[in-house]
């Protein structure tokens, strides 16, 4: 039997990341897989490659003294991140009639900012 604890959830985009645990009863090794949802597993640490809902399982193969174990899952919760955007105001005052005015912007996120 395996007991695999609930990781937090929900959690932002923007986290480092969500430790795993879990254990079995037979003492042997578990390993843990996605199942679905956009996250991926460095050892036991879950990090996210989007927002959404991930599905994480855990097995433990058996051996030669232990059947396998069935699969247990959890299901954890990434809510979008938030973002903050800076725009630059243009000098003023602006005459009309006078060339294009270049404007800038930046976001905390990964979308495009557009010229």
């Amino acid at each position: 039997m395996i007991t695999f604890t609930a990781p937090s959830s929900p959690v932002s985009f923007g986290a480092s990341g969500v430790p795993l645990s879990a254990v079995a009863t037979s003492g042997l090794a578990v390993s843990f897989a996605i199942v679905s949802g956009p996250g991926a597993i460095t050892g036991n640490t879950l990090t996210f490659t989007g927002a959404g809902t991930i599905v994480v399982a855990v097995n433990q193969a058996g051996d030669s003294d232990y059947l396998a174990a069935p699969q247990v899952s959890q299901t954890v919760v990434v809510s979008p991140e938030l973002q903050t955007i800076t725009f630059t105001a243009p000098a003023t005052p602006v005459t009309y009639g006078v060339s294009p005015i270049a404007l800038s912007a930046s976001t905390t996120s990964r979308l495009r900012t557009y010229p």
